[in-house]
């Protein structure tokens, strides 16, 4: 057997390379697209082959402020970066458990589009980016390539957690907060050439970014707070907090006052899309969506304080 986890991926840059870590999941996928077709009448396609194929990496990692340096809330062309990004597996040793040396596996991509998908927070949990990155082709080369008896790359940590934090829309504080969920509503559009199987161009085709929030006060739906026709949101008035925790001091945040924590705004449409939903003897859980609008719907600041 020869069974692997996952460990870290590596922006390959200069002067360093960037080493993102806390992972929390990690896949590679073709999302191939055959062609397999029966003709003539009959009953089952006589040839197959691949028609197209988007290889991509998908991840989450709870290290959100490197996360959103590193790859903006608009993502980031990969082929800007040195040599590309590598994605890394930890091999298993039998009777221990991580193998070392030169024994691991790498996936590389030089080319294509890394860009965050949502943002989620619940609780006392860490918050979870998950991104995506999308290989395209260079006219030449597999757009990406697998190599085996890889060194582990040295740097990764685990230091940052960030918390759900105070909720305000419209100058009115949400109490009794249980989740969030950002959708950072960037949806891609591969572009292949003629009969290409890999995409040589990858843009967005729009950005419709949704912010939902669980919570358990039914009193969200309300003329003073969110009608139930709906309410209009502005940045200038709105204010989503991720707060940091203090991980050398357990138990405990950094200050408001310091500029380490992440500040989320949107501005749209706010609609109550549950009342209430509840079973048996637990609390009823209330849903509200802010949907937004251009231009700009939504903006997430790093190192901001919390005011």
């Amino acid at each position: 057997m020869n069974p692997h986890s996952i460990f870290a991926a590596i922006f390959n840059d200069t002067p360093t390379d960037v080493v993102l870590g806390g992972i929390e999941r990690m896949s590679a996928s073709h999302n191939n697209e055959i062609a397999s077709k029966p003709r003539s009448g009959e009953d089952s396609p006589r040839q197959q082959s691949i028609k197209r194929q988007l290889p991509g990496v998908t991840f989450s990692t709870i290290q959100l402020d490197k996360a959103l340096l590193n790859i903006g809330q608009s993502g980031a062309a990969i082929g800007s970066l040195a040599t590309g990004m590598d994605f890394y597996l930890q091999k298993h040793l039998e009777h221990g458990t991580r193998d070392t040396g030169s024994n691991h596996t790498k996936y590389s991509m030089t080319r294509g589009l890394i860009y965050p998908v949502q943002i989620t927070a619940s609780g006392a949990e860490p918050a979870e980016m998950d991104v995506v990155a999308l290989a395209s082709y260079d006219g030449a080369n597999e757009p990406m390539i697998e190599t085996v008896g890889q060194a582990l790359p040295s740097g990764v940590v685990d230091n940052e957690q960030f918390v759900l934090g105070s909720v305000t829309l419209e100058s009115l504080a949400l109490t009794s907060m249980q989740s969030m969920e950002i959708s950072i509503g960037l949806v891609p559009i591969p572009r292949f050439e003629g009969g290409d199987i890999w995409p040589t161009f990858i843009g967005y085709e729009t950005t419709e970014p949704t912010i939902i929030f669980r919570g358990l006060d039914p009193a969200w739906l309300g003329s003073g707070v969110i009608p139930r026709k709906g309410k209009i949101i502005t940045h200038g008035n709105t204010a989503i907090y991720l707060k940091k925790r203090d991980l050398a001091n357990p138990g405990t945040f950094v200050a408001d006052g310091t500029a380490e924590h992440i500040k989320i705004t949107i501005a749209g449409l706010a609609t109550i899309e549950s009342a209430f939903d509840g079973s048996g003897s637990a609390a009823a859980e209330t849903v509200l969506a802010v949907r937004g609008k251009g231009p700009g719907p939504l903006v997430i600041t790093r190192a901001s304080a919390i005011t």
